[in-house]
């Protein structure tokens, strides 16, 4: 999903869910394309490992 969408839509996306306080599952491929969530969502890696939570930096 995320790599569908420029920066600002991205970002008027998590505004519209987090005004609604909706829970989302939103999906890429490069983290850094969720940068913009820092310290609003739980960010999660996915991999063959489990899961990790990534932190807030």
């Amino acid at each position: 999903m995320a790599a569908h969408l420029d920066l600002t839509r991205r970002a008027a996306l998590a505004d519209e869910i987090t005004a609604l306080k909706l829970q989302a599952f939103l999906t890429g491929t490069d983290e850094s394309l969720f940068d913009h969530l820092k310290g609003r969502a739980l960010g999660v890696r996915v991999s063959e490992l489990g899961l990790t939570v990534l932190e807030d930096e």
